[in-house]
């Protein structure tokens, strides 16, 4: 019986050509694909890891991506079309979906905010000359003296920080309760959440339900004494305040 109230989904992606010369380009930007995430609750995704379905890049005018065995219940999914090289024009697209499932309310696609309500971009950067650039926690005398920023909220919310620098660099985001300069190792234990693996020109991290408060936001690349730009963006579902501390 369980089996039986399983569902099928189709999902079609199809390109609107806007003239002859785009629909016998043989450019990779023409080619596209669907890749779908139901790990992100129907958030953005930033990462292209850990996709329920990853599509194959095809300069086709449509391309099928079928769920199967979808269980009963609600769920949300995050569809990302990606081409296969960035174009200066954009690409025209829509995407239908087709179920087997009777579904109350219909099934519906809704764009995602590439951010969220409130945002604001910092810059800053890793130099030698003032000791900022610190490196990492296998290098502990000086992973403390990386440029440092409290983050203030007064209400709990929903809260992402982006850092983008050069590919060359891996880099991390480490986030601590109190607020303050993070100065020695008993400070490293009030850590509440991170980035992951160092990774290469960018990360994220992000925090659900982040309680009302002051934190301290560092920033890091794997290996000390890279000198280098620092793009910030912090985002959250409520006012917030974000300063500098080092």
């Amino acid at each position: 019986k369980n089996e039986e109230k399983k569902g099928i989904v189709w999902i079609l992606l199809s390109r609107h050509y806007r003239n002859k010369s785009e629909l016998l380009s043989t450019s990779k930007g023409g080619f596209l694909t669907l890749h779908v995430y139901d790990r992100r609750n129907g958030r953005l995704v930033l990462y292209p890891e850990n996709a329920k379905k990853r599509g194959i890049y095809s300069n086709n005018p449509h391309v099928l991506c079928a769920l199967n065995d979808i269980p009963p219940g609600k769920h949300k999914y995050t569809l990302v079309v990606s081409a296969c090289e960035k174009k200066k024009q954009g690409l025209d697209y829509s995407l239908t979906v087709y179920s087997t499932i009777h579904c109350k309310p219909v099934p519906t696609i809704k764009s995602i905010r590439n951010t969220l309500q409130n945002t604001l971009n910092v810059k800053s950067k890793w130099e030698v000359y003032n000791h900022t650039a610190g490196g990492s926690l296998n290098s502990s005398q000086t992973f403390m003296n990386n440029p440092q920023w409290r983050f203030v909220i007064l209400h709990s919310s929903l809260v992402r920080i982006r850092i983008m620098t050069y590919k060359t660099f891996s880099v991390n985001i480490r986030v601590f309760k109190g607020g303050n300069c993070i100065n020695s190792l008993l400070d490293l234990k009030t850590e509440i959440a991170s980035s992951g693996d160092y990774r290469p020109g960018f990360c994220y991290v992000e925090m659900d339900n982040l309680p009302a408060g002051k934190y301290t936001v560092l920033a890091s690349t794997f290996e000390p004494g890279q000198e280098g730009p620092i793009y910030m963006q912090a985002e959250c579902t409520n006012d917030f305040r974000i300063v500098s501390l080092i």
